[in-house]
């Protein structure tokens, strides 16, 4: 199959150096060229009357460019549905360009007509790039309030001042609040001015956001001649926000009280100049700033505590270190004497979705208890600690396979099959409700559960399966 024989969207998909070559072998991509291959004749001779390969591009040169397009889409899609993949396949692909940045592949989803829901779109907008907002805007106009949000939540304030002051902006309604409070706390005063001109809106209403983006000049602007209430949390937004320009204004100029939860709201985001600005002024403290600076994994907000102030370690900082997933901040606190309860560390490290943390917990010869860590891992869904887990001689938990689709981790739904796991009615009803194309098609390839004989699963298909769910079971010959 050449690169130049059939569509832009299908080279893309297909061709040698096709968009997926990230996340799926080589013979993956074999797959896809043929499923193109075959999608593409089916189209073009429905009849089975099919023209050589090298006839076919000068037959679709006379077709009107819109069917051409329509065609193509058509073979994408057949394309990307023969794909199971652990880490791409037609359940996930617009959720993996989106989480890894990849824009060209992401531009192809959304051309080849890929399906977007509203946290996606959202996603994509806080990427901040224009012209992925303008086509998902342009193809799906129902879709302008989450990529506004999504612009503003990533603060591109260039991008999306432009999509609001377009002509066309009017069409569409007006900024949410959920894109209001973006604007504000990333300090994008270009847009705020433009969504709401009178800065005393943006005092009365969203104050403590505008503290929290730490941009002076826009805090100045909002706050203008007005007198602040200085016992109204003032220093703690000032402090979360990690500017000291910011904390001086409303300390200085306002009266601000210094409160431990000014200093907790430094430690938690690290900003060890606001810790020092806050301490050198006598802010009162309690046991949280130590645990916050833990919960945030930040090394150098720890040293600067204990080393520079003499904060004392507590064992709380050790459980929060573990349950955020921090395992830099934990060893620091263990080699540095921390008190800690190592079962109680054992199960929070357990509640975070990666392995090292407890890994190097065992490995270096900590108190752990088997069943309570296998509980802690399933009531977050963590199937990469349960496989942990289960190596380390845990039996394997009994919702794994569940869980694994809660997490749209096919590669550790084929882990828990191939150690025993089996599929019941639950795990399948929920992939039917959630639309999970590609673990179904396990299901069924493999027949791992009979569902034609579970009358459950055939009345949830017809009631809540979506077109590609149905069609799927009928692929397989099941009627419903």
């Amino acid at each position: 199959m050449t690169t130049t024989s059939f569509h832009p969207l299908i080279d893309d998909l297909a061709s040698p150096f096709s968009l997926l070559l990230p996340y799926v072998r080589s013979s993956d991509l074999l797959m896809v060229r043929l499923s193109c291959r075959a999608a593409w004749t089916s189209i073009q001779h429905p009849h089975g009357h099919a023209a050589s390969s090298q006839t076919q591009p000068r037959q679709c040169g006379c077709v009107d460019s819109t069917v051409r397009a329509r065609q193509a889409r058509r073979v994408c899609g057949c394309a990307v549905g023969a794909l199971v993949h652990e880490s791409l396949h037609r359940g996930n692909i617009v959720e993996r360009a989106v989480s890894d940045g990849h824009v060209p592949l992401l531009r192809w989803a959304l051309e080849a007509g890929a399906n977007v829901d509203v946290h996606a779109a959202r996603a994509i907008g806080a990427l901040g790039n224009e012209q992925l907002a303008r086509t998902l805007i342009s193809d799906r106009p129902s879709f302008w309030t989450p990529v506004v949000e999504g612009l503003a939540s990533g603060g591109h304030g260039v991008v999306l001042h432009k999509l609001l002051t377009d002509t066309q902006a009017g069409d569409h309604p007006p900024p949410s609040n959920m894109a209001r409070w973006e604007i504000a706390r990333h300090g994008l005063a270009q847009c705020a001015s433009y969504v709401r001109p009178e800065a005393s809106w943006w005092r009365e209403n969203m104050l403590s956001f505008v503290l929290s983006s730490g941009d002076l000049a826009f805090v100045q602007w909002v706050v203008g001649d007005a007198t602040l209430d200085p016992d109204s949390g003032l220093a703690f937004h000032a402090a979360y926000s990690g500017s000291v320009a910011v904390l001086e204004y409303v300390v200085e100029q306002h009266g601000a009280a210094l409160t431990p939860g000014a200093a907790r709201a430094a430690a938690l985001h690290g900003h060890v100049e606001v810790l020092r600005w806050l301490l050198a002024r006598e802010c009162p403290l309690d046991d949280g700033v130590i645990v916050e600076a833990a919960r945030g994994g930040h090394v150098p907000a720890l040293e600067c505590l204990v080393d520079e102030f003499g904060v004392a370690l507590v064992d709380e900082a050790a459980d929060g270190a573990a349950h955020r997933g921090h395992l830099e901040a934990l060893q620091w606190l263990v080699s540095h004497g921390c008190p800690v309860n190592q079962e109680r560390v054992a199960c929070c490290a357990c509640i975070g979705n990666d392995e090292s943390l407890i890994r190097w917990w065992i490995d270096a010869g900590h108190d752990w208890n088997a069943q309570r860590c296998s509980v802690a891992a399933n009531s977050r869904c963590n199937v990469r600690v349960l496989r942990f887990l289960h190596e380390r001689g845990v039996a394997l938990h009994p919702d794994m396979l569940f869980n694994a689709v809660v997490c749209k981790d096919l590669d550790s739904f084929y882990y828990g099959l191939a150690h025993g796991g089996t599929v019941d009615a639950r795990v399948a009803t929920f992939v039917v409700k959630q639309d999970q194309l590609a673990f179904m098609e396990v299901i069924l390839k493999q027949r791992l559960f009979r569902v034609s004989d579970d009358s459950t699963i055939l009345r949830t298909v017809r009631s809540a399966g979506s077109a590609a769910m149905k069609k799927l079971f009928a692929r397989r010959g099941i009627d419903v």
